[in-house]
């Protein structure tokens, strides 16, 4: 789906809401999860900053990035090496703490040799994770199973009714009177000074639920000259599990789940979620691009990174901070500040690995 909007990332949402086409009712013996939406995808954004170039931030894609063992994003052949699988301390917490703790002996996974250059895009739509459904996962043996979905109260809940004969997916927030949601759960968080994870909606062109990704940063920028804030990203790592898929993520982007990067088309969830006006762009951000578009507006294109940091934080504590139900959101709000310098589409070189224990914890439903 083709957007315009401002400087910016992406906001995963089509199958973002995992949702697929419509569909007729389920007949007997069949799988039939499909919702009555179709759900875009990321957005695009142009950057009207006094640079000459044209940033249309996070370009439409699919929401679903697939790599198996040996297929990345891109499509060319990828294994994984054994010296890229790494296997996290069970000691990694979401702490804001670790956003500053200096990485311990043997913390950080082996820098990736070789991989497929990417960049990243940013997005928190609320909808129900595609790969919540089961046609997107059991039904097609992703590894790690199904993605939970939670309740508007952040609970966590079925994805999936077994009818007997079919089953039927519990329907996305994001549509009307819809009930599955994203899990508060799912916001990124930092292990340590160079070490964060999170989850992050890929292009739908190759099935890769439940598959993680090394995210290598290397200072650069998707668009034009690499600002400071990407300069600080260099020699930074990130783990994303893919929970999502998106139909205007392109190849290479991981647009990673990020409270406050931005609510896309489907703001209903939100709406539901967090009980406030999403049409306020002045509390939830720009539609495309979240908090930092919004920080960029106010303050030009070439404000101080420290600039950016307040201001996206004076942001997170505006709409989460408020709220002691949301207070991941608002951890995982801030550790974008801090951790990752409010920084505008980075690029980095990735590689599948194997996933994060704790990871797969904060995504396998426990309930299929």
């Amino acid at each position: 789906m083709n957007r315009s909007g401002i400087l910016g990332v992406s906001l995963a949402f089509l199958l973002a809401m995992g949702c697929t086409t419509p569909s007729t009712p389920p007949s007997p013996g069949t799988d039939n999860l499909s919702s009555s939406i179709t759900d875009p995808g990321t957005s695009s954004i142009t950057d009207p900053g006094t640079s000459s170039f044209t940033d249309p931030g996070v370009i439409p894609g699919t929401s679903s990035v697939a790599n198996s063992s040996s297929t990345d994003p891109n499509g060319t052949s990828n294994s994984v090496p054994s010296s890229s699988i790494y296997v996290a301390s069970s000691a990694a917490t979401s702490s804001s703490n670790n956003i500053t703790a200096t990485c311990g002996t043997g913390q950080l996974p082996t820098p990736i040799s070789g991989g497929t250059s990417g960049w990243g895009s940013r997005y928190w739509d609320c909808c129900k994770p595609s790969c919540s459904w089961r046609e997107n996962t059991m039904a097609i043996g992703t590894p790690n199973g199904i993605a939970r979905n939670c309740s508007a109260t952040n609970q966590e809940s079925m994805c999936f009714i077994d009818r007997g004969t079919w089953f039927e997916g519990t329907k996305s927030g994001c549509e009307a009177s819809g009930e599955a949601f994203t899990c508060y759960s799912n916001a990124p968080y930092a292990v340590c000074d160079k070490l964060a994870y999170g989850f992050a909606a890929v292009p739908s062109s190759t099935p890769a639920c439940g598959k993680c990704f090394q995210l290598d940063f290397n200072g650069g920028a998707k668009y034009g000259t690499p600002k400071p804030a990407h300069l600080l990203m260099k020699g930074k790592t990130m783990i994303v599990m893919a929970s999502n898929t998106g139909g205007d993520v392109g190849s290479g982007q991981f647009d990673i789940l990020i409270p406050g990067g931005g609510l896309g088309a489907f703001k209903d969830g939100c709406a539901k979620q967090w009980g406030v006006d999403v049409n306020n762009t002045a509390l939830v951000g720009e539609t495309y691009g979240g908090f930092t578009s919004t920080c960029q507006a106010k303050l030009g294109w070439d404000a101080p990174v420290a600039s950016y940091k307040a201001c996206v934080i004076g942001m997170c504590d505006k709409l989460f901070g408020t709220n002691p139900a949301l207070s991941q959101l608002y951890e995982g709000c801030k550790w974008y500040a801090n951790w990752m310098n409010a920084v505008d589409n980075p690029t980095f070189t990735y590689k599948e690995v194997t996933c994060p224990a704790e990871l797969v914890a904060k995504y396998k439903s426990s309930f299929h």
